[in-house]
């Protein structure tokens, strides 16, 4: 029985890559997303900065009087955040379905114990084309 992975088609592999990325926005953003919703309200003060340094990716939203919300990531981090898992699972799909391939090629048993002849496969009219 073939694995999950190698029924996919590219489709369904750009589909896991984009609801990945939606779901990895969703987390580390909506907090973001939120407390600058509070700093930008009507009547409402504070600010909302991203920089990129050195030391990776630094975001902060505050108000006059506290920080609402702050992150540090790590350059390299974020990266393998985003490329890492899809990455790995393009390389996954890749594997199973060339182990798929491979195994869909050998013929089934029942064939073989039939003893009626069995139909050429296309490995096997290259090798009497060989001869």
């Amino acid at each position: 029985m073939r694995s999950l992975l190698a029924r996919w088609k590219v489709r369904h592999l750009f589909g896991a890559w984009l609801g990945y990325w939606a779901v990895l926005a969703a987390v580390t953003l909506t907090p973001a997303a939120v407390a600058i919703w509070k700093v930008t309200g009507s009547g409402a003060k504070g600010s909302a900065s991203i920089n990129a340094g050195d030391g990776g990716l630094h975001a902060i939203v505050t108000t006059p009087a506290s920080t609402l919300w702050e992150m540090s990531v790590p350059l390299t981090t974020v990266v393998l955040a985003i490329a890492g898992p899809p990455l790995l699972l393009w390389v996954c799909w890749l594997l199973s379905a060339s182990a798929s391939r491979d195994l869909g090629e050998q013929r089934p048993a029942e064939q073989l114990a039939s003893g009626d002849e069995l139909p050429l496969q296309r490995r096997d009219r290259a090798r009497d084309a060989m001869r």
